[in-house]
Parts: C-alpha cells; sequence; structure tokens
C-alpha cells in the first residue's frame, strides 16, 4: 500500500482529483487530502501523514503557490508529483527543482501505476502520461489512450472531500455526466487537448444514465443533498442522449439542478425536458455582445440570434439562466464592451457574470495577440495573475476595463445607470467598485448555484482572501 497525499489551496470539489483518489482506493491504496485554507499547520499535518506521493492538481496562475508548497513538503523519501491542465500544457514544469513527475493528461491509470511502482523509480520512469527525473534526466513518455467506458470508472471519491465540512455541508453537489468538448473557442484548452489526444481514442465520452443516478442516490444516502450542479461544458451535447438521461433523472432522483449549456444547442425540445426534470438555472457563454468578436476572435461559433432565442425559451418556461462574459478582448473599444452589457441587459439575465480576460500562453488567442504586438513575444505562463478577476501590473489606460468589470453586474441589472457608469470607469480603480463587484458575484453564485446563504458567505470570503491577492 502507497499513502498518496493530495494538497490543495482552497475549498473545491475537484473532480478530477477525486476520480483519480477513486480509483487509488479501489486497488488498496490510501489517499488523503489536505486543503490550505481549512488546517492551522497545513506542513505539520502532511508530515504527520507521512505520504510517500504528495500529489497536486495544478491550475496556471496557481501554479506558484503549488511549486512554493512543494517545496516546502518536499523529502528524500518522498515524491512530488503535478498533475491537472498547467502540467498538461506547460510540461517544463517537471524541470522545477521540487518536481519529481508530472502527469500528463487523464490521470487514473498512470497514477495507479505510480502508486504501485513506488519507489521504484526505474519502473515509474516507464509508465505512461507520466515525465519523471531520474537523476536529474527527465524521461518523456507517451500517452495512453483516452478511458473510453466512464461507467467502468468508480465514482468519484467523495469522502475524500467531504471531510471537510465546509464541502460536505453544502447542500449542492457537483456532478459529471461526459469529458470531452468538441468546440474549439480562441481561449480555451479545448482545442490543444484534442490534438494531443489525436487518435487516442474518441474524445467525447459519455456516463450512461444509470451510473450517474446511481452516483447521484449514493451521495444523498450518506450527505446533505438539496440539489445537484452538473459541472459538464455542455450538459446538452448529445440532445438524444439528454432527453433519455432527464426523464430517468425526474424518476429515479428529482431533485432540483442546474446545468451548463451552448446557446446555439438549446431549442425547445431540450428546455422543455430541462424544465421538467427540475432544472433551476442554466449557464451559458456569451463572452462578448459583438458578434464579430465572439466569432472571428473567440471563434465561438454562436450569432446574436441563438443567444437571443435561448434566452427566450427559457424565460417561455421559467429557467433562470446566467451568462459568461468576458472583458478586454483584443480590438475590443469601450463601445463594443458597453454592447456586451447592452446585450446582457436586453436578454435580463438573471445572474451576469463577467471577467477581465487572461490569454493563456499556448492558446490560439495568445498566439494571436502576440502576433498582432498586442503581448510581449515572450509572454508566458508566469506573466498571468492568479485570478481571471485581476489584470496584472495595470497601467492607467486599463483602468476603465477594470472598472467596468467591477460594475458589469449594475450595469446589466440597471440599465439606466449605464451613462453614469461610462463616467465612473475613468476614476482610478478603488476599494468601493470592487466592493460592489462582490456584492454582485455573491447575488449571482448564490442564485445560479442553488447554495445556502451559509455558504454562500463562507466560500465568497476565502475567495475574496485569494481572487484578488497576487502571488
Amino acid at each position: 500500500m502507497t499513502k498518496i497525499a493530495f494538497v490543495q489551496r482552497g475549498p473545491i470539489e475537484c473532480l478530477g482529483m477525486m476520480c483519480i483518489s477513486a480509483y487509488l482506493k479501489k486497488f488498496g491504496h490510501d489517499v488523503m487530502l489536505f486543503i490550505e485554507s481549512e488546517e492551522k499547520d497545513l506542513m505539520g499535518i502532511v508530515s504527520d501523514y507521512k505520504p510517500d506521493i504528495i500529489g497536486f492538481t495544478v491550475i496556471s496562475g496557481a501554479h506558484k503557490w503549488c511549486l512554493e508548497t512543494a517545496g516546502k513538503l518536499k523529502r528524500d523519501n518522498n515524491i512530488i508529483v503535478f498533475g491537472g491542465p498547467h502540467s498538461t500544457f506547460f510540461p517544463d514544469v517537471i524541470n522545477e527543482k521540487n518536481v519529481d513527475v508530472i502527469c500528463i493528461g487523464e490521470g487514473e491509470h498512470a497514477m495507479l501505476e505510480l502508486a504501485d511502482a513506488f519507489p521504484d523509480m526505474e519502473k515509474i520512469s516507464r509508465i505512461r502520461n507520466l515525465f519523471v527525473k531520474v537523476d536529474g534526466t527527465v524521461v518523456r513518455n507517451e500517452l495512453r489512450e483516452f478511458i473510453q467506458d466512464l461507467d467502468d470508472m468508480p465514482y468519484p471519491d467523495r469522502e475524500l472531500v467531504y471531510r471537510y465540512k465546509i464541502l460536505r455541508e453544502n447542500p449542492r453537489k457537483i456532478i459529471m455526466t461526459n469529458r470531452g468538448c468538441p468546440y474549439s473557442c480562441t481561449f480555451c484548452f479545448n482545442g490543444g487537448y484534442r490534438k494531443l489526444y489525436a487518435n487516442k481514442g474518441r474524445y467525447i465520452r459519455m456516463r450512461g444514465k444509470e451510473s450517474i443516478i446511481g452516483e447521484i442516490n449514493e451521495i444523498r444516502s450518506k450527505y446533505p443533498l438539496d440539489s445537484v450542479f452538473f459541472s459538464d461544458d455542455t450538459l446538452i451535447i448529445d440532445k438524444k442522449w439528454l432527453i433519455e438521461m432527464m426523464k430517468y433523472y425526474k424518476e429515479k432522483v428529482g431533485l432540483p439542478f442546474v446545468c451548463c449549456c451552448r446557446a446555439d444547442l438549446v431549442d425547445e425540445e431540450i428546455v422543455m425536458s430541462l424544465k421538467d426534470a427540475g432544472c433551476l438555472s442554466v449557464h451559458f457563454g456569451i463572452e462578448s455582445g459583438n458578434e464579430t468578436i465572439r466569432n472571428m476572435v473567440l471563434k465561438k461559433g454562436v450569432n446574436d440570434a441563438s443567444i437571443y432565442e435561448a434566452a427566450r425559451l427559457l424565460r417561455k418556461y421559467g429557467i433562470k439562466f446566467k451568462t459568461y462574459n468576458i472583458l478586454g478582448l483584443p480590438g475590443e473599444t469601450i463601445d463594443n464592451a458597453f454592447e456586451t452589457i447592452r446585450m446582457n441587459a436586453k436578454i435580463r439575465t438573471d445572474y451576469p457574470w463577467s471577467s477581465i480576460l487572461v490569454p493563456y500562453p499556448k492558446t490560439e488567442l495568445s498566439e494571436m495577440m502576440i502576433n498582432r504586438g498586442l503581448l510581449d513575444k515572450d509572454y508566458c505562463v508566469d506573466d498571468i495573475p492568479t485570478s481571471f478577476f485581476n489584470k496584472k501590473n495595470p497601467k492607467k489606460e486599463d483602468w476603465p476595463i477594470i472598472n467596468l468589470q467591477r460594475l458589469f453586474f449594475f450595469g446589466v441589472k440597471f440599465p439606466a445607470l449605464i451613462p453614469l457608469i461610462r463616467k465612473l470607469i475613468y476614476l482610478p480603480p478603488n476599494p468601493l467598485f470592487t466592493m460592489m463587484f462582490f456584492i454582485g458575484q455573491t447575488y449571482s453564485y448564490k442564485g445560479s448555484e442553488n447554495t445556502s446563504w451559509a455558504c454562500t458567505i463562507k466560500f465568497g470570503l476565502k475567495a475574496i482572501k485569494t481572487s484578488f491577492n497576487e502571488d
């Protein structure tokens, strides 16, 4: 038996890590999670556990915290493993001093083989999906095929995360029904992920309805559960599957739920099916209210008419909706940014959400911005902020976009304020605008994700501590 400690910064349910933990436990390994924000002495409690392997699910922007924490936890008798999207797309992180192994792509099978082989670094160095540092030399192994049958995998390990009260008592639990996204938005890694896994099996994989419902009812038998959040990028990606799933969900579960979709996939039959099954809220991306920017720059592939029609249908059947928006896009003027506010206001978005553009290196968008001279040629992952609510090292010319993002919610919900907001955005960023941002975010988070006020406040306070605190 190998002892594995996963370490993370804040209280979130990381489904990838939970899936890996369940698979490791199925084959007899010991796994624990330690969350820095929930522990008085993270280093002490991890040390007391005496892990053989310490794993981090690394998100770009938070990678600096992971590297710093790994350095504090590294011992001669353990190995540090980095996984997650940062490791997949920035594999040079293996060259960092305290990183011994990185896992590329899906991690269940690779992590099991790693745990089985520990501490034999010679065996570990031959495991597919892993880059392994052996005596200062990095061995880069090829990718294995995608996991094709998701129903053959154990349910994500809830016990791992629900030992923490803040996650256990949240009455809204997260469920994953599929893996893979067929779209190629320029700001996202999905296109790059598909290229990485070319000829490695079917990319879009759906779970069977029996597996999904079985997992939900198992959660309900053990933990508080008032509603479900289907966390997939697009729950409605397969219409036939969705309609069958919704009928089964209504019959076997019957709890309210929240899901994500794409506006151009929404039709009346889908909305009726969601409503009948108990859908409270749908989330979808607008990104920009300017159709040219949305489709020529971001390659979203969604026209204005689809957004207006999706909103109309959701309102017709009484389903509230949350919209995702990005400000500070390349080629965007202030007038374009206000187009985004006006579109959200026109469709009467229940829960408007906006971020400031963070062009992640190696995405099509960042390459385009480098070619246009909008980013330095040596722009790299260390240049991105911890949070997409921030703009790193802002200059005076950045003030209007920073302030508009802070006031976005109020412009959408109260369009009469738009002329005033047009004037306010040229002031220096200030605590009042930041406070107004958090008021809007809190309202949208609670409503769109159907959480309790207690959970909303707890998560909100922790977000305030980290979202505006650069590493």
